[in-house]
């Protein structure tokens, strides 16, 4: 062949890929498949850049010394039970209100500065010594049974539980449901339900 772009695509290939691709195609076609090929090499070359680009990012965040999300709180924020305090013992189904000073709340979703949301953490290990550790400090809180989202800025609920002792704790997280910089969460506190 004369054409000194396709003798220089056809020479990215092995010579048994070469010999295949002949056998089905005829030239032009082969050129254009080739050509193809190369493009797709360029895509997965970039893809790789890509990918090894928020792979690096993915690693500094590791390595970050903050022991939260990046959203800021406001220093000196507290959050706290209203009516309720360690040793508490209620009747169920009662209702918990939420108390936050320092910053205010806003839903999900709206980023606003110096707000949050509230998260109430039910029977389970305080924020970042469950069983995620310290990323908890980092990933966006779970909705589970344990974890209850109060994301429409809701300051207060009515918890039905089953009788007997059950840990409460609040946890403040931004539009993202990721705690702030530093956390800001309630002291874990132990009631128990008759």
């Amino acid at each position: 062949m004369n054409n000194p772009k396709l003798r220089r695509v056809e020479s990215l290939l092995t010579y048994n890929f070469k010999g295949i691709l002949s056998a089905f195609f005829n030239a032009s076609i082969m050129h254009k498949f080739l050509v193809e090929i190369n493009y797709m090499k360029k895509s997965i070359a970039l893809k790789m850049i890509v990918f090894l680009g928020l792979l690096t990012i993915g690693f500094s965040g590791l390595t970050n010394t903050s022991m939260a999300g990046e959203t800021p709180s406001k220093a000196g924020t507290k959050q706290y039970f209203v009516n309720l305090k360690d040793g508490d013992v209620v009747a169920g189904p009662f209702k918990v209100i939420f108390g936050l000073s320092g910053m205010g709340v806003a839903p999900a979703g709206v980023a606003r500065a110096n707000t949050g949301h509230h998260h109430l953490f039910i029977d389970r290990a305080a924020l970042g010594k469950g069983e995620d550790g310290v990323d908890e400090y980092l990933d966006n809180i779970p909705a589970d049974e344990q974890h209850i989202h109060f994301g429409g800025g809701q300051t207060e609920t009515i918890l039905k539980l089953s009788s007997g002792k059950h840990t409460l704790q609040l946890v403040l997280a931004d539009e993202n449901h990721i705690p702030h910089n530093p956390p800001v969460s309630s002291q874990v506190i132990t009631i128990t339900v008759k």
